[in-house]
C-alpha cells in the first residue's frame, strides 16, 4: 500500500500479485475462511482502485460518472405547456407496456430532460442499446421479469459494460461486489463477471424478482434496486405508505432514488418511439457470439490464432476477463467467440496440450536489465517471472541469459505490442 500511495505503481502491482498468489496457494481455501476471504477481497479492491487511477490518468478506458449518479444532481421541473406537449407525444405513440407507465409531471419532466439538456447522452445510449437490448429482453422473458424493465440499463449505465460508479458498482447493471456475489457473479484476479452483460442480466433478473416479491410492486422494486431494500423498507416503515409516488414526496428517499423510477419510465416511453421524440438513431447491431465451454485455461492469443479473430475482438466479446488467459479452476467457463467459429475452435482446443494452450515469451537479457524492468516491459508480476525461471527476487542477471516470460498472466489492459528493437519471440 505504501508503494501504491507513492509513485511506484509497478511495485505496488507486483506486491499485490504476489500477495494474491500466496493466498491462492494457501492450503486453506480462501472461500472457507472469513478472514482470508476478507483479505483477498480487500486486495482485489485495492488493485482495481489502482487500475482505475491509471485509467483516469489516460492509461486505459475512460471512466465517467454513471447516468444513475447524475440523477442525484438534478431537480426536474417542467412548465404546464411543455408537459402537455410531451404527454401528447407519448399518448400518440400508442406504445404497449408490460409495466404500469404513468405520465405524471415527474415522468414528463424526465422526458423533457432526455429530449433537451441530456439529449446527446440519451441518444448515445439509444445507439448502444442495439448491442444488448434484445439479449436483455430475451433473458427477462425467460426469467419472468417484465421486458420493459430492460430499459433500466439505460438509466443505470447507458448500456456500458465497463461503467464504474463512485459506489464501486460496475457493468450495465451496476452491481456492487457483495450483491453481485449474492447472485452468482464472480469477481477475482481473473474475471469480474459484473462486466459480463449476459451473466449480469441474469443476476439483475433474479434480484428484481426478489425485490418484487419483497415489496409487491415493480416501482418499489426499482427504487430498492437503486437505494437498497433496507432503505426502501425503512421509508415504508416511517411513512406507512407503500406507494412510490407518495414516498417520493417525503424526505425518506434520497434525490437519486426519487428521480430513478420516473427517469426509467421516461426512458421506456422514448425508447419505444424514439423518432416521435426527435431521435433518428441507427442502433448498433446486436452482439452475437458462439459459446465454448473450457475445462482448462487458454491464452487469448492462442484462441485468436485458431479462431481467425483478434485479441481485441475477444476482449469485446468477453468483457469480464482481466487477463490474457481464461481463468483456471473454473470448470465450464464459457468463452465467447465470433459467430460461426465456436465449433471449429472447440475441436482445435481439444487437441492442444497444456503447454500449447498457454504462451510464454523468451527474453534475452540485455546488459543492466533487472527482473523488475523485464516484468514491467511484459506486464507481468516479478513473482511470476522468478517462478517461471527458478530464480530468487534478488538474483543477479547476466547479459545473454534467456528468460521465459509467462505472458498469459499479463493483464489485458497491460498488453503491449512488440516494439522495434525488442529481443523476444513467442513460444508455446
Amino acid at each position: 500500500m505504501e508503494a501504491l500511495r507513492g509513485t511506484q505503481k509497478e511495485a505496488a502491482r507486483d506486491h499485490f500479485d504476489r500477495a494474491i498468489e500466496i493466498l491462492l496457494e494457501c492450503p486453506v481455501p480462501v472461500a472457507s475462511d472469513p478472514r482470508l476471504g476478507e483479505t483477498y477481497s480487500d486486495l482485489v479492491d485495492s488493485i482495481h482502485a489502482m487500475e482505475l487511477e491509471a485509467v483516469q490518468n489516460g492509461e486505459g478506458l475512460e471512466i465517467e460518472e454513471t447516468p444513475a449518479e447524475e440523477l442525484g444532481k438534478i431537480e426536474p421541473s417542467i412548465t404546464p405547456e411543455k408537459a402537455a406537449q410531451e404527454r401528447a407525444l407519448a399518448e400518440e405513440a400508442q406504445a404497449l407496456y408490460d409495466i404500469p407507465v404513468v405520465l405524471n409531471t415527474k415522468v414528463l419532466a424526465w422526458i423533457d430532460i432526455y429530449t433537451g439538456p441530456m439529449r446527446d447522452k440519451f441518444e448515445a445510449g439509444l445507439r448502444r442499446s442495439g448491442w444488448y437490448l434484445p439479449m436483455i429482453q430475451r433473458i427477462f422473458k425467460e426469467e419472468g421479469v417484465p421486458q420493459d424493465l430492460a430499459y433500466m440499463a439505460h438509466v443505470e449505465s447507458s448500456y456500458k459494460p465497463y461503467a464504474y460508479s463512485r459506489a464501486k458498482a460496475k457493468g450495465i447493471w451496476q452491481f456492487i461486489v457483495d450483491t453481485g456475489r449474492r447472485y452468482g457473479l464472480r469477481r477475482d484476479w481473473w474475471v469480474d463477471e459484473r462486466s459480463d452483460p449476459e451473466m449480469a442480466t441474469r443476476a439483475a433478473a433474479a434480484y428484481l424478482k426478489e425485490l418484487r416479491d419483497m415489496f409487491g410492486d415493480w416501482y418499489l422494486a426499482m427504487a430498492a434496486y437503486n437505494a437498497g431494500e433496507a432503505k426502501v423498507q425503512r421509508a415504508i416503515d416511517r411513512t406507512g405508505s407503500k406507494d412510490f409516488w407518495s414516498l417520493s414526496n417525503t424526505s425518506q428517499l434520497r434525490l437519486e432514488t426519487k428521480n430513478y423510477v420516473p427517469a426509467i419510465l421516461a426512458a421506456t416511453v422514448i425508447s419505444k418511439s424514439p423518432a416521435r421524440f426527435g431521435f433518428n438513431v441507427e442502433k448498433e447491431l446486436p452482439i452475437v457470439y458462439d459459446k465454448v465451454p473450457l475445462d482448462q485455461p487458454v491464452d487469448l492469443r492462442v484462441v485468436a490464432k485458431n479462431a481467425g479473430t483478434t485479441v481485441e475482438e475477444l476482449k469485446k466479446l468477453n468483457p469480464s476477463l482481466y487477463r490474457l488467459q481464461t481463468p483456471p479452476n473454473y470448470p465450464g467457463f464459457e468463452l465467447r467467440l465470433p459467430p460461426g467459429t465456436g465449433q471449429a475452435f472447440q475441436i482445435v482446443y481439444g487437441s492442444l496440450s497444456p503447454s500449447e494452450r498457454l504462451l510464454a515469451q523468451e527474453h534475452t537479457v540485455q546488459k543492466g536489465e533487472t527482473l523488475a524492468a523485464i516484468a514491467h516491459r511484459y506486464g507481468v508480476a516479478v513473482s511470476s517471472l522468478t517462478s517461471a525461471n527458478n530464480l530468487k527476487r534478488d538474483s543477479a542477471l547476466k547479459a545473454g541469459m534467456v528468460l521465459s516470460v509467462p505472458t498469459s498472466l499479463a493483464p489485458l489492459t497491460g498488453l503491449h505490442p512488440d516494439r522495434p528493437g525488442e529481443s523476444g519471440r513467442i513460444r508455446s
